[in-house]
C-alpha cells in the first residue's frame, strides 16, 4: 500500500497505532482517534432539488444518506458522547484520488457528528485541523474530538 502525502497543517504523532488509538493532545491529554471507512461524499453533489406543495426545497441524495448511516455505525468511540461546548476536531482524510479538494468533507463530517449525537451543534466547532492523503484502496477519515476550554 502506498500512500502520497499531499498537503499538511498540524500532525500529532499517534502513541499507538490501531483503531480507535489514543493520541496525546497539545495539553498532553489522551484524545479518542476514530476511523470512518468509505469514501466521504462532495457536499456539492449530495442534494438534489425537489418541489413540495409548489415550494422548492433541497433533498439528500442517497449516496449522502448510506454515507450518514455507515459513519452512525462505525462511529463508536464518540456516539452519544455529545459534547455541548466548543470542540476542536482533528483529520485525516484518505481519498481514493487527488480530485476531491480537502475542505469539502468538513460540513459532511460535523453533520454527521451531529446526527450521532457526538456533538450537540457542528456550530461549536471552533478549530479545523485537516491533512489529505491519496489510499486508493481504502479511502477512509480518521478524527479525533477534543473539548475546547
Amino acid at each position: 500500500m502506498v500512500l502520497d502525502f499531499l498537503s499538511v497543517i498540524t500532525f500529532v504523532p499517534p502513541v499507538r497505532e490501531d483503531r480507535g488509538s489514543a493520541f496525546l493532545n497539545d495539553k498532553g491529554r489522551r484524545e479518542m482517534v476514530q476511523t470512518i471507512i468509505g469514501k466521504v461524499p462532495s457536499k456539492s453533489n449530495c442534494y438534489k432539488i425537489v418541489v413540495v406543495n409548489g415550494h422548492a426545497s433541497l433533498a439528500k441524495q442517497k449516496g449522502l444518506k448510506d454515507y450518514e448511516k455507515s459513519f452512525y455505525l462505525q462511529c463508536d468511540k464518540y456516539r452519544g458522547r455529545f459534547i455541548t461546548g466548543l470542540f476542536a476536531i482533528r483529520m485525516k482524510v484518505y481519498y481514493d484520488s487527488q480530485r476531491p479538494d480537502l475542505d469539502n468533507c468538513f460540513k459532511i463530517i460535523l453533520d454527521c457528528l451531529q446526527s450521532c449525537k457526538a456533538v450537540k451543534n457542528d456550530r461549536n466547532c471552533v478549530r479545523i485541523t485537516a491533512e489529505k492523503f491519496i489510499d486508493k484502496a481504502n479511502p477512509r477519515v480518521e478524527f479525533e474530538l477534543e473539548e475546547v476550554v
